[in-house]
């Protein structure tokens, strides 16, 4: 089976990457590098997979200019966002490290120059093997992609 780990990746303009599926138990750590000027958009997005859409789920982007992450754990765990409250539309680059957890249920996101953010952990865990996602796209979707699940939290 081909890894899914990679260590550099490069590209501009209205485009996407798609890798298939990862194990969310193997992935602790995640860092991403971007720049742009739009409002809205996705860096990041794993799809919850074949599980009904209730597996592990997690989507990075900004929204009114503002980055946030957006995460569940588990089929069944409630989703969680984290509103870094930190304007990324300006043009500049970012360098963002996400730090997820599986058992509690948590994640802390740092944004180079910022400082961090971070979730309440919760026990939503159920103690039931994690199921791998469906794809990863980084940098975007592609047209008509089904809309991501948002049924949040406190």
């Amino acid at each position: 089976m081909p890894s899914a780990d990679f260590g550099y990746a490069w590209y501009s303009g209205d485009s996407y990457m798609e890798f298939e599926g990862i194990d969310p138990g193997a992935v602790g750590n995640v860092s991403v590098r971007f720049r742009s000027r739009a409002p809205e958009g996705t860096v990041l997005y794993a799809d919850p997979g074949p599980a009904g859409g209730d597996g592990f789920f997690a989507r990075l982007f900004v929204a009114r200019g503002v980055l946030q992450y957006e995460f569940a754990c588990n089929q069944g765990g409630r989703t969680q966002r984290i509103n870094t409250t930190i304007q990324v539309d300006s043009g500049d680059e970012h360098m963002v490290h996400i730090r997820q957890s599986s058992s509690p249920c948590g994640a802390e996101v740092t944004v180079s120059g910022y400082g961090r953010a971070q979730s309440t952990f919760s026990l939503d865990w159920s103690g039931l093997t994690v199921q791998r996602t469906g794809r990863v796209f980084i940098g975007g979707l592609p047209l008509n992609y089904p809309t991501p699940r948002v049924s949040l939290s406190a």
